[in-house]
Formats: C-alpha cells, structure tokens, sequence
C-alpha cells in the first residue's frame, strides 16, 4: 500500500464524519420541526453520533491496521536486500570459489566417499560447514518470515538446491555423530519446500 493510497483514506474518513454528521443534523431538524418534542430529537441524534462514531472507529483502525502492514512489508523488503548484498560480499563468496577447485574431484564421489573425502582434508571440511551454516541462517530468516521469500527464493533458490545435494551426505554424517537432526534441518525445509513447489 503505497502513502498516497494512506492520504486518499486519511481524507476520505473525514469526508464520511463530515456527511454523517450532517445527515444526522438535519434528520433531527426534521424531526424537530415535525414533532416538536425535544426528547425525541436528542435520542435520534445521540444514536446517529453513537453510530457514526463507530464506523469513523473502525475505519480508523482499518488504517492503522494498513500502516502497520506497509511498514512491516518495507521492513521486510530492506532486511532482504541488506541480508543479499551481504551475503554476496562475505566469506560465502570466498568459500564457495576455493570449493569450485575441487569440484570435479567432489562429483566424481557418492554417499560416503565424499563424507570421507572432507573428513581427510579438514580445510576443505571447514569451508563446507561454513557454506552451510550461513545458507542455514538465510533459511531460518526465511521460514520464519523475517525476509521476502520471493526475493530470497529468486535469487539463492538453486544455490540452496544445488548445496543440499552436494553436501547432504556430510548433514547426514554430522546428525548421526551429534545425534541432532536438527543440523541444517531449516535449509533442507526451504529445499524440500521447493522441491515440492516445482514437481
């Protein structure tokens, strides 16, 4: 919702007092003028004021409620941004190019072969968890609705897919050796989300 959308209710709820209020003046003017019993008109125009009111209240809060969301959605939009400049500019980057030097020797491996291979070049073993502890936190934001999952999605969507492939076997090891399945349980949502979203 953008400002000017904000400003045409703003004025357009004044414009809905103003024409109530008048409606109410002038029906108790004629009903004072038809019955001449003062009572009467006080109680027509107490519950007119009483309705008017109310709806002037809701709309009211209707804004409101609208502001909060077109705050909440330009927040969210503006952590999205930062959190992908960021993540284009940190050790991600630097991690995922040293990997790239042995990716050829990654693909040729299965299963436990390549839990091995990571377990004998404990460098190499670093850089992986590194890659997936930051993509692990991109996912958290995620699931929890903290950043714009369209944005997220657009933009890291194959790279969350194409390291839980690689390195799902090492998940796999740590869980069993840490009996924790809840290691890098928030990537491997978004990817079987995904995954689920395009079969």
């Amino acid at each position: 919702m953008t400002m000017d959308t904000l400003k045409v209710q703003f004025n357009f709820r004044f414009i809905v007092l103003f024409l109530g209020l008048s409606i109410i003046a002038i029906v108790a003017f004629a009903s004072y003028k038809a019955t001449g019993n003062i009572d009467d008109t006080i109680s027509i125009s107490a519950a007119g004021i009483a309705l008017v009111s109310l709806i002037y209240i809701a709309m009211n809060l209707h804004l409101v409620a609208a502001q909060l969301r077109a705050a909440t959605e330009g927040e969210k939009r503006k952590m999205t941004i930062d959190l992908l400049s960021d993540f284009m500019h940190d050790d991600y980057q630097r991690h995922a190019l040293a990997l790239m030097s042995v990716q050829s020797e990654i693909d040729k491996l299965e299963g436990k072969e390549k839990v091995d291979y990571f377990l004998a070049h404990p460098e190499k073993h670093e850089k992986v968890m590194r890659i997936l502890n930051q993509l692990e936190y991109v996912c958290y934001l995620l699931n929890k609705g903290f950043v714009d999952e369209a944005l997220v999605l657009d933009y890291l969507g194959d790279v969350f897919e194409s390291k839980w492939s690689q390195f799902q076997g090492i998940v796999a090891f740590h869980r069993t050796q840490q009996r924790n399945n809840k290691i890098c349980c928030e990537l491997e949502e978004v990817v079987t989300k995904r995954r689920r979203k395009y079969s």
